[in-house]
């Protein structure tokens, strides 16, 4: 019996799609940001040369970050707070960085005066600690007191409080370091990450703290207080309505994990971010010499954050954070109905939301913070948020359910399938003319390093005809080998 395997003539090789043809993301409605955000984010864009949906993004978490200790949104008695989980997937290489750097300049800004009246606020503090403890020492000392006396005394010397921690931004903390950050820190912070890959790839979303993390990252969104209980002497501790915004920037190939985790989508925290996965322009960007910060657009940008942010929380007789409230107008409360019926009666079985019924569960609540977001940015003083202003929210929830829509249907590829066609991929730009089954193990990407895996997965490349099966015993780096292929079509 010969060992020739037979092969089909190539020309009736058609090869059959491995996964379905990418959905392309709607543009992003920059304008529904309004003046000041829109504007920023166009000439960030362009300035920088990114997807404007990786723009916008950038900017609405940005903005939230400096909004969020000023008001919740209120509607019929229910007050939100407007704090926003955003996620931006984008490749590496696509600028991710330089976004993020630009829409969190006033942030960065806003730290760094932080920093340097924390400085100042420690010295005094520690003077203060010395006289009171030295006050404190004159009245223990003092046998003319009796025990009542010396209690009184004592009582009515009032101890320094120390100044709270200037971490406006973190990038990588564990929940349990967020709830230490809030304690010791300011009521309302940031969580901003453009290498979020480090974040879900570390201990926060270790197999054993994922379930933890998860639950504490909802709870900060929902703006619910923090009770942590603990043996040690200061570690037991409890955080009243703290305030957290997030923006966390990662690679198509951690997202897809991410996104297909039945933990974080079963407990859900991804029901709570505005995901944009935008198509890179890389191979378009011909370098135009930009100085964004030189653009009036920027420029407003960042007078207007910056002022948010150089308001002072309103805070309660303990200290914590105590926002004003920020109703709708009455027209706006009638738009804003609408918008949440016309979501609710899509969510059902069979209805057109119905396969992301968590995220769109979320919209009308999340139409509410974008909107209050908006209208702080235009106006810190406003008293009620516009009809024209939750109809831009309105206009961006649309958008990004949409985009949870096309991502929703990616995540439903056969991931057998769609690992074989990311092999596939990888063999295209290895630029191999053919290749065995032990070259492909040495140097394919991680789940196609062990035999049986690749075997499979090069099996199913060659039933869908993207691969040719060569003779038993073909040369391949000047040895004969028993399995090797070469790719259709290839000369």
């Amino acid at each position: 019996m010969s060992d020739v395997i037979a092969i089909k003539p190539e020309q009736d090789l058609q090869p059959l799609p491995l996964i379905p043809e990418a959905i392309k993301s709607e543009p992003y409605p920059l304008d529904a940001l309004g003046a000041v955000l829109g504007n920023a984010a166009k000439i960030i864009a362009e300035g920088i040369q990114v997807p404007p949906a990786m723009a916008g993004n950038s900017v609405l978490a940005a903005a939230a970050l400096a909004v969020q200790h000023i008001a919740n949104v209120n509607i019929d008695g229910r007050s939100y707070p407007i704090s926003l989980f955003c996620l931006t997937i984008a490749e590496s290489g696509d600028r991710k960085s330089a976004t993020d750097k630009c829409a969190l300049a006033p942030a960065k800004q806003a730290q760094a005066k932080l920093q340097s009246d924390y400085k100042a606020s420690v010295k005094c503090y520690q003077d203060d600690i010395q006289v009171f403890e030295k006050e404190k020492k004159l009245i223990l000392n003092n046998k003319k007191l009796g025990p009542d006396e010396t209690r009184a005394r004592l009582h009515e010397l009032k101890e320094p409080i120390a100044p709270k921690q200037p971490n406006l931004l973190a990038d990588e903390p564990t929940i349990e370091g967020l709830q230490k950050s809030f304690a010791k820190g300011l009521p309302s912070q940031g969580l901003f990450n453009d290498e979020g890959g480090q974040f879900f790839g570390g201990h926060a979303m270790s197999a054993e703290q994922q379930l933890k993390s998860a639950a504490g990252l909802s709870r900060l969104w929902d703006g619910s207080d923090q009770a942590r209980t603990r043996a040690g002497e200061g570690e037991s501790m409890f955080i009243c309505n703290p305030r957290l915004s997030v923006h966390l920037m990662i690679q198509p190939i951690v997202a897809k994990r991410v996104l297909s985790d039945p933990i974080l989508s079963g407990q859900g925290l991804l029901a709570r971010f505005l995901i944009v996965a935008p198509e890179s322009i890389a191979g378009t960007r011909l370098y135009n010499g930009m100085d964004i910060s030189q653009k009036p657009a920027a420029q407003r940008y960042r007078q207007a954050l910056s002022k948010a942010h150089d308001i002072e929380p309103s805070l309660d007789e303990n200290g914590n954070l105590q926002p004003r409230e920020l109703p709708l107008s009455a027209k706006a409360k009638m738009s804003w109905i609408k918008s949440y019926n016309a979501i609710e009666t899509a969510i059902g079985n069979h209805q057109e939301l119905g396969n992301i019924k968590a995220e769109a569960s979320k919209a009308a609540e999340q139409t509410l913070r974008i909107a209050a977001v908006l209208t702080l940015i235009e106006n810190p003083d406003a008293t009620s948020i516009t009809n024209e202003t939750i109809s831009s929210a309105i206009v961006l929830i649309g958008y990004y359910l949409n985009e949870q829509l096309r991502l929703q249907k990616q995540i439903e590829v056969n991931p057998e399938l769609a690992n074989a066609n990311e092999l596939y991929q990888w063999l295209i730009n290895k630029g191999w003319q053919n290749f065995n089954l032990r070259k492909v193990c040495r140097n394919a990407p991680r789940f196609a390093r062990k035999a049986k895996d690749a075997r499979a997965l090069l099996e199913l490349l060659e039933e869908y005809n993207w691969i040719i099966r060569l003779p038993k015993g073909v040369d391949i780096g000047g040895k004969p080998t028993k399995e090797a292929w070469r790719l259709t079509n290839a000369i």
